[in-house]
Parts: C-alpha cells; sequence; structure tokens
C-alpha cells in the first residue's frame, strides 16, 4: 500500500497492517465485493509503528538470528556506527 507519513521518508509504499477486526474478512474475501476488498489495504495508523535504526548485518540475507535485530544506540557516534561493525554469528 502507500506508504503512511511515518514510512515516507524511507519508501513510498509499506505492507499492509490489517487491524484485528479485519482477520476475517482477509483470510475469507470470497464473501466480500472487490471495493470491500480494496478498502481493506489501507497505510497503517502513523502511531502504530516507530523507526528503529539497525545494524546494518539486518540487509545481509546469509546472517540470520535475533542478534540481527539490534538497535544501534542513539548516542553511538556516526563514526564508530561506520567503522566498527559488531560480530555476527
Amino acid at each position: 500500500v502507500a506508504a503512511n507519513g511515518l514510512m515516507n521518508g524511507i519508501h513510498d509504499r509499506m505492507p499492509a497492517i490489517l487491524p484485528e477486526d479485519a482477520f476475517e474478512d482477509w483470510l475469507n474475501v470470497k464473501g466480500l465485493r472487490d471495493r470491500e476488498v480494496i478498502d481493506l489495504l489501507q497505510p497503517a495508523p502513523e502511531n502504530l509503528l516507530k523507526i528503529e535504526q539497525l545494524l546494518p548485518a539486518i540487509n545481509d540475507s546469509r546472517r540470520e538470528g535475533p542478534a540481527l535485530q539490534t538497535r544501534i544506540s542513539a548516542n553511538a557516534s556516526t563514526e564508530s556506527k561506520q567503522n566498527t561493525p559488531p560480530t555476527l554469528l
């Protein structure tokens, strides 16, 4: 779907995040008209998500594990973020 205001600075699209009360409709669209299905595909409310800076290794498909979701500290210097990548197994 089109990006909401929060995500728009990163990309012009974002995944559709459905509210819980729309799950059943999405999983069983046979009873819905086309317009009703399309109306489910809306950008998420801006207060639903937050942006966190993660380690660059998150983009390396050869790596896996929860350590990839380590946040970069807001008070870490830019130089240390660029020149001292952490070791991830």
